[in-house]
């Protein structure tokens, strides 16, 4: 321990080595959570006096200098792309806002050892529980049984952006719940979290949103395959995204095979096919991060949309082949060195891992990817997840040997 991290630790006496321990785990699964409703959450607050709390202990300084190369290359590259964008001003915001969810980063990996078996447990158990007693919140006092679906909307337009925050919110909480009562085997922590997820449950029912439900399935799948290590499990959670981007590209077809009309699956193909258009002119670099509701060639019959409703096209149009393929050649390399065995075992990594699927999943139905809370939820999940090192694989699983 240095001098100056020992100044401060002497000057924050209250702050005992547990306390600072759950304020660190309970900050994180905070922040998983109720990222989606940032707007009345204030999860960027939080973010704040978690970087703040790393900065104090004295590792989060020394993290970035152990990646000083990475960190530089992560800058030049924003930069460059701004610069490079046909709109350099709203590329610039864009990648700020890139930049500062990627801070989020090292405090996930910093702070994940603080997410203990034990420690986690109660951390899960009480957000579970707040979550329940908001759904109830909503149920009593939101919802219009007699139009359910336009209450809700109504109320999400005003308090937290839109109903798709809610969604999110709603199915991480009942994957939350889920792992809980999954991963922790005794009765009474098993019928408490059980009882809480009932009203979760019906809100997720109420709020119709079939590409949370497809996302959760294919969470739901995905866990049962790694932790069964059935390879048909893993295949399945595939088979409904494929199905879903189908759909997308050839609505007409898929209308008449299946018999659904759905005027949303004809709008996403033409979403689809006016991003393709505009994205030809700067294949190589993109549109720059955060373009996309400013680009006037990729409006649909007049209607200017905010983003594309599918996080893997906007990467495209915004960083373009070069800027996919450094992001695909860092994810192959992060991945490669988890060992998913070791990470399905441990709840808070399995819950992690859940998450970040989901929010792969739902991001190729909706999502904006260029956001400082997209970027920031997707970065406390990779993370937790590269965090310890008892999930990485040794240098001789990683070789095979």
């Amino acid at each position: 321990m240095d001098i100056k991290t020992l100044k401060v630790e002497r000057g924050l006496p209250s702050l005992t080595p547990e306390m600072r321990q759950n304020f660190l785990a309970a900050g994180l699964v905070y922040m998983m959570l109720f990222t989606p409703v940032n707007m009345v959450s204030q999860t960027t607050a939080v973010s704040a006096v978690l970087i703040l709390a790393l900065i104090l202990r004295g590792s989060f300084f020394r993290f970035l200098r152990s990646r000083l190369k990475t960190l530089v290359a992560i800058i030049i590259f924003l930069t460059v792309n701004a610069a490079l964008s046909p709109l350099p001003k709203e590329a610039s915001t864009g990648a700020f806002n890139v930049f500062k969810g990627l801070w989020i980063l090292p405090v996930a990996i910093l702070a994940s050892d603080s997410l203990t078996k034990s420690r986690f447990r109660w951390v899960a158990m009480l957000l579970s529980v707040t979550a329940s007693v908001i759904s109830i919140a909503l149920l009593t006092q939101v919802v219009e049984w007699q139009r359910t679906y336009h209450s809700l909307t109504t109320w999400s337009e005003s308090h937290i952006g839109n109903i798709h925050n809610l969604n999110n919110f709603l199915f991480i909480s009942l994957l939350l719940a889920g792992i809980t009562a999954w991963r922790y085997h005794d009765r009474v922590s098993r019928i408490l979290i059980l009882l809480a997820a009932l009203p979760i449950v019906l809100m997720c029912i109420l709020v119709k949103s079939e590409g949370s439900i497809l996302a959760l399935g294919c969470t739901v799948l995905l866990l049962t395959g790694l932790h069964h290590r059935n390879r048909l499990s893993l295949a399945l959670a595939g088979l409904p995204v494929l199905t879903l981007q189908v759909a997308y590209v050839f609505p007409e077809q898929f209308s008449s095979l299946t018999g659904i009309q759905a005027h949303t699956l004809h709008v996403r193909s033409q979403i689809y096919s006016k991003l393709f258009d505009a994205w030809t002119q700067h294949p190589f670099m993109g549109w720059g991060a955060g373009t996309y509701k400013y680009v006037e060639a990729v409006a649909v019959e007049g209607t200017q949309y905010l983003y594309p409703h599918n996080l893997y096209l906007e990467a495209l149009f915004s960083v373009g082949i070069i800027g996919i393929l450094i992001i695909g050649a860092w994810l192959i390399k992060a991945l490669s060195h988890i060992d998913f065995g070791a990470v399905i075992e441990d709840p808070a990594r399995a819950f992690a891992l859940a998450t970040l699927t989901y929010l792969c999943v739902k991001g190729m139905s909706d999502m904006n990817l260029m956001s400082y809370h997209t970027v920031g939820l997707l970065s406390i999940c990779f993370g937790i997840l590269l965090g310890p090192k008892e999930n990485l694989k040794t240098k001789q699983q990683t070789s095979g040997a």
